[in-house]
């Protein structure tokens, strides 16, 4: 599904980050979980909600209509 493919490439893009930027960075999402289901989404906010913990600022732009 669309949200399959939306979610493994922000996955390797997440890891790509950690990998590259030793230091905490910020990160901006815009309509990044637009093609997820509620249960995608909210794993999707748990791991960011991990990373935020770890010090890293996260920044979620969403329109809903």
């Amino acid at each position: 599904s669309d949200g399959t493919k939306v979610q493994l490439l922000l996955s390797a893009r997440l890891a790509l980050i950690q990998c590259f930027y030793k230091s905490k960075a910020f990160l901006i999402f815009d309509e990044a979980f637009a093609y997820f289901d509620k249960e995608r989404g909210r794993n999707t906010l748990d791991i960011l909600n991990h990373l935020a913990k770890e010090g890293w600022q996260i920044i979620i732009l969403r329109c809903k209509e």
